[in-house]
């Protein structure tokens, strides 16, 4: 199985994996590694359906949650990429990537407060992630919080003075508070 998948023959690699699974159907890596051809095989659908095939057998596995997550927002389902970065947490409370991931989906189904709570979780750990910052202050921005959109914006410039989007969030929130000349 492992020769396919290196040597790129997927297809082949799913039929390895499909023989091991006749043995042993609770072997969740191999639901894994075939989620993994299937997303080779730009098979998304095919990916989450092997991911939660093995959470059938193994659903104390946070890592499982996050990989499905990730596809589920790739395809823009995006409550149900929330509902698995949710379960990871749950199973994994240290993993405070999935703070980061969560709160930007929250940000883009339009549920700015919530993606607050989770970028400053996130933040509690990841003290000098600029782009943490960044996205925190247009949610505040979004919901017309001026002063800590400012704070936030200016954290993330004290960490990377580059950073581009937060000085674009700046003007933005100069013209909606009428400070043009800023």
């Amino acid at each position: 199985k492992y020769s396919q998948y290196t040597l790129k023959d997927y297809k082949g690699a799913i039929e390895d994996y499909n023989m091991v699974l006749k043995i042993n159907p609770e072997y969740d890596f191999v639901y894994l590694e075939k989620a993994g051809c299937k997303l080779k095989l730009n098979d998304k659908e095919g990916a989450i359906k092997e991911l939660s095939n093995s959470l059938q057998w193994k659903s104390d596995n946070p890592e499982l949650y996050k990989r499905r997550a990730e596809i589920y927002s790739s395809l823009k389902m995006y409550d149900e990429a929330i509902d698995d970065y949710t379960l990871a947490l749950f199973k994994s409370p240290a993993d405070i990537d999935c703070y980061l991931s969560r709160a930007i989906l929250y940000s883009k189904t339009d549920d700015p407060v919530t993606a607050i709570s989770d970028y400053q979780e996130y933040i509690k750990y990841e003290v000098d992630d600029p782009t943490a910052y960044n996205n925190l202050a247009y949610a505040y921005l979004s919901i017309e919080e001026y002063s800590l959109a400012e704070f936030y914006f200016n954290q993330a410039l004290k960490y990377n003075s580059h950073h581009f989007d937060s000085h674009i969030g700046l003007s933005i929130l100069n013209i909606r508070q009428g400070k043009t000349k800023s």
